[in-house]
């Protein structure tokens, strides 16, 4: 018995159909995506930023040289990259791991474009078995698979492994989001769920050759939309000479200029930055109250007062802004004002730890001790490994001569916070309550190592020096406490003994 044509025709075309999608799907199931991952994180990188890793690629082993995104490095004229690291033949991908242990290689951006939104960064040395990855000979075509490396922000984990697929290849002239930054270039629009972080890194098809270098994530109300700078921007930029390093022009470089700045303890120039970009958007709260940061570091309180007004005439709810004014006011002895501010500052940002620690050091210079510590135990709860809390916690108890405690305390600080010289010296002066004179000294010796010119130390040591009979090394640590500080009347006295 014969099928009726229609219902033949209709058997033939479901069963071309069904051979088209098992080959396609033999072909998919041909990409070894373990393999393709790793092969190519061998030529990845993280470009170490203020906000945290970015992410980049080697285009060539001899010359050193990584791509990234301009918008990555910003106005800088180097960077620290991290690589790829492995324990017993097996990927790390632990985050912590790569911030706080890892070896950092210095980069130096050998050129920029704004323009297209690419940088080529020239390490001093790439670690044994870097690989650059390859480059694809033209653009990709819509509903090509694409592959990401990244290192997004919100993650974990370091070279976190992405697939999507590419809708559209095309030039376009675009601004990012929230900034001046315009740029002009072909560009891939894919279907990529990228992130913050992932910036920079290499966009590559299912043979692993680069098609793009990832720039932009999702813009607003566009359902899962990333951007790439394609491979044909990337080879006229790679083959055109170095161009010099990107300057400063627009409020966003200024402003990311001075935040690197003040990150390295370059105060100076992060003040100077900050003052170019203050003038280019004198609204910015931010920038007013950074500004006043960098003033404070450099004790000039009354400049970091007015900023903090400034910050906050711009933006009321400025927390950070009432912070950084409560220090200024501290600093010079207002301890009521400073906790005025305090009180505005956990208004506008009830969880934030800093705070409620800030408010308990101003509460201990007034010696309402049992107010101090009320605010440290809530700083604590908040943030139960915090220092700068358990300090002024342990301190508040040995005002209270409760020195058990105070010791506690300021043996949790020290742990956390070695290099602290305040926190030894007041661990100091609790074993020296406790009569544990050993002790003392050792700390008193830890705090003048760390910090000369601290006075106070000297003095301390010197009491105990003397109350052990060691009379020339008292005499010496008094002398050296008249010497930076010469208007200390009882160091005189006690030196006189």
């Amino acid at each position: 018995m014969s099928l009726p044509k229609s219902l033949f025709r209709f058997a033939l075309c479901l069963g071309f159909i069904l051979v088209i999608c098992q080959g396609t799907a033999r072909a998919d199931d041909q990409v070894d995506r373990r393999k393709l991952f790793a092969d190519n994180v061998k030529g990845c990188v993280a470009v170490m930023t203020t906000g945290g890793p970015a992410t980049g690629f080697v285009v060539d082993v001899n010359k050193r040289l990584i791509v990234s995104c301009q918008h990555v490095v910003g106005t800088k004229e180097e960077v620290d990259i991290l690589f790829p690291a492995y324990k017993d033949g097996k990927l790390i991908q632990e985050r912590n791991y790569y911030l706080k242990t890892a070896t950092k290689v210095k980069g130096k951006i050998v050129s920029a474009n704004n323009k297209c939104d690419l940088c080529l960064i020239q390490v001093d040395a790439l670690p044994e078995g870097t690989q650059a990855l390859r480059l694809a000979s033209d653009s990709g075509q819509p509903g090509d698979n694409l592959n990401l490396i990244g290192n997004p922000a919100a993650s974990g984990a370091m070279w976190n492994y992405t697939i999507g697929t590419l809708r559209a290849v095309y030039k376009k002239k675009f601004t990012y989001k929230n900034t001046s930054h315009e740029v002009e270039a072909i560009i891939g629009e894919t279907q990529l769920p990228a992130n913050p972080g992932d910036s920079g890194g290499a966009v590559f098809n299912d043979k692993g050759e680069v098609l793009g270098v990832h720039s932009g994530g999702t813009p607003d109300a566009v359902q899962l939309m990333a951007t790439y700078i394609d491979v044909v921007e990337l080879r006229r930029f790679i083959d055109a000479p170095f161009q010099l390093t990107a300057k400063a022009s627009t409020f966003e470089e200024f402003f990311t200029a001075a935040n690197d700045h003040f990150h390295k303890n370059e105060i100076d120039k992060a003040i100077e930055a900050y003052t170019k970009a203050i003038k280019l958007n004198p609204n910015h709260s931010e920038a007013w109250r950074s500004r006043a940061s960098a003033y404070i570091r450099k004790k000039q309180y009354d400049k970091a007062l007015t900023d903090c007004n400034e910050a906050i005439s711009c933006n009321r709810a400025n927390a950070k802004a009432y912070n950084d004014r409560a220090v200024c006011h501290g600093a010079k002895g207002d301890y009521q004002a400073a906790i005025a501010d305090y009180d505005e500052a956990i208004r506008f940002s009830p969880k934030e730890a800093l705070y409620y620690a800030g408010r308990a050091w101003a509460n201990n210079g007034l010696k309402e001790h049992h107010k101090a510590i009320s605010d440290a135990d809530q700083a604590i709860r908040l943030k139960s490994d915090y220092a700068l809390a358990l300090r002024e916690r342990g301190l508040a108890n040995l005002w209270l001569k409760d020195y058990d405690k105070a010791l506690d305390d300021l043996n949790q600080a020290v742990k956390i916070e070695k290099t602290n010289f305040e926190t030894l010296y007041y661990r100091g002066v609790t074993f020296a309550s406790l009569k544990k004179s050993a002790e003392a000294i050792k700390d008193f010796d830890e705090v003048v190592k760390l910090n000369p010119k601290y006075a106070p130390a000297y003095k301390e040591r010197g009491t105990l020096h003397y109350q052990n009979k060691d009379y020339q090394l008292a005499a010496k640590d008094y002398s050296e406490a008249i010497n930076l500080n010469s208007k200390d009347a009882q160091a005189y006295l006690w030196r006189s003994w």
